[in-house]
């Protein structure tokens, strides 16, 4: 089960600045963020996951659609347009709340705040699709990464998708992570989570990795087979590799 420390911190930054805590880019960040640019992000996002899985035929059917860690629901909604049903989970109760308020329009989305290590209330062979994009890296135990990824493939059905995204190499010059050190210091001390974030410049945002050729062993292991795993550098040299994936039959 996620901790205390860690669902407050969420919690924090969903009220203080819920699109940059999703995103966290420069121009995101102190309520700058785009509404509608913030959902165009979803939609090309969603649309380049359904274009690989195309290509390898996959899903083979489009009923239900499960977005983990899914914020305010910018995946979410892109999914409803492409699936009967589409399930966003996230840590994070004021996030469930504003993807609840910005996809009132659309029956298909459902939102629940999810509190636990696994997916446990989920059925086996349930999804056509399973999508955890920018979540992972920010989960602390290493045991609780490992077990929503087998988790993730137990809930996909066969001929179904798991589209997978997670650092697997970030430069020991950004394993220190002082901003939200400091900011959990000073949190616990009192300070205010605005004055934290607003003056002070901090944010409670920690990033963690897995190694590449782990998470393929923990997909096999779970009876998946990796399909298709790539490579992005980004700022830092921070390496996020992206895993396409199947359940066997």
């Amino acid at each position: 089960m996620p901790t205390g420390r860690q669902r407050q911190d969420w919690e924090d930054l969903s009220a203080l600045d819920p699109y940059w805590a999703i995103l966290s880019e420069p121009g995101q960040r102190f309520g700058r963020g785009d509404h509608d640019a913030f959902l165009e992000s979803g939609s090309n996002a969603v649309d380049a996951i359904l274009d690989e899985g195309a290509e390898l035929g996959l899903p083979l059917a489009r009923h239900y659609a499960l977005d983990f860690g899914c914020g305010a629901g910018r995946l979410t909604q892109a999914l409803s347009r492409h699936f009967d049903r589409c399930l966003g989970l996230d840590i994070s109760e004021i996030m469930i709340n504003e993807a609840r308020r910005i996809a009132a329009d659309i029956p298909n989305c459902e939102f629940i705040a999810h509190h636990e290590s696994s997916l446990a209330p989920l059925g086996t062979s349930t999804f056509d699709l399973v999508v955890c994009e920018l979540v992972l890296q920010h989960v602390p135990e290493r045991d609780t990464k490992a077990r929503l990824i087998t988790e993730f493939i137990r809930v996909l059905r066969p001929g179904g998708l798991l589209a997978l995204q997670l650092p697997s190499w970030i430069p020991l010059r950004h394993r220190i992570q002082v901003r939200p050190r400091v900011y959990a210091l000073l949190r616990n001390a009192g300070l205010p989570r605005r004055t934290l974030y607003r003056y002070l410049r901090l944010h409670p945002i920690r990033m963690s990795f897995v190694a590449r050729a782990r998470v393929i062993d923990l997909i096999e292991a779970a009876g998946g087979q990796t399909l298709g795993v790539r490579n992005q550098t980004g700022a830092g040299g921070v390496v996020s590799t992206y895993y396409l994936a199947t359940k066997r039959t």
